[in-house]
């Protein structure tokens, strides 16, 4: 029997790990989970429900298990960019969402000899993009991204020495279209019945904001 001890620490006594955790930084932060069992694969649905974005590096109760992310709006899914097994044997994740974002993490598969070795692998993180871009490095097409957080890895088509960086951004209309309002109409890009944008009318953040910088990581 146990008396006036939180559960949190009696559990970590017997050696029981927390089922999630989420590391801020040091900033004043949390998130909220559920944490489901179906068969063999692990579900957690982690959300952010704050008025605010949330970096965090979360943890799960899960041994040696590949982290997928999906999205609950789209259906789209993709392996976590980054994450790494602890010494414990749970696996980190770090997760960025959106004010009132959330996502869900399946751990499914298990991590194969490429994620079990200790190589480094690098990922390119663009930073703030507005609103998607294609990727290319070296001559290899990576794919687009359109969604933060604008990461992916860059690892099999980076090279030793100079690398060749190609980003092609694509954004909205409304600057081209405000734009075109203080041109001669023969000399404006666009044509369109559209008139709520005039030449004051603001401009929005648009193209590769960044920064654009380069993860290195290295999986035990």
């Amino acid at each position: 029997m146990f008396w006036g001890v939180p559960l949190a620490e009696v559990l970590r006594a017997h050696g029981i790990q927390p089922d999630f955790e989420a590391d801020f930084g040091g900033a004043e932060a949390s998130l909220d989970y559920i944490h489901r069992r179906s068969g063999q694969t692990e579900i957690f649905f982690v959300a952010n429900q704050l008025d605010r974005p949330q970096e965090a590096r979360c943890t799960f109760r899960v041994r040696a298990r590949r982290p997928e992310l999906w999205d609950p709006l789209t259906g789209e899914t993709r392996t976590a960019a980054a994450f790494v097994q602890t010494d414990d044997g749970r696996m980190k994740v770090p997760l960025e969402l959106p004010p009132h974002g959330s996502v869900f993490v399946l751990f499914r598969q298990p991590i194969g000899p490429a994620q079990k070795g200790t190589g480094n692998r690098l990922w390119l993180d663009l930073g703030e993009v507005r609103e998607l871009a294609q990727v290319g490095l070296n001559g290899k097409d990576l794919g687009v991204v359109w969604t933060k957080p604008f990461r992916m890895e860059v690892t099999k088509a980076a090279q030793a020495g100079v690398n060749r960086l190609e980003v092609d951004v694509v954004n909205l209309w409304p600057n081209r279209l405000i734009g075109d309002q203080s041109l001669p109409e023969t000399q404006r890009f666009t044509k369109t019945n559209v008139k709520k944008f005039r030449n004051d009318s603001p401009l929005s953040r648009s193209g590769l904001l960044g920064p654009v910088t380069i993860l290195a990581g290295k999986l035990e």
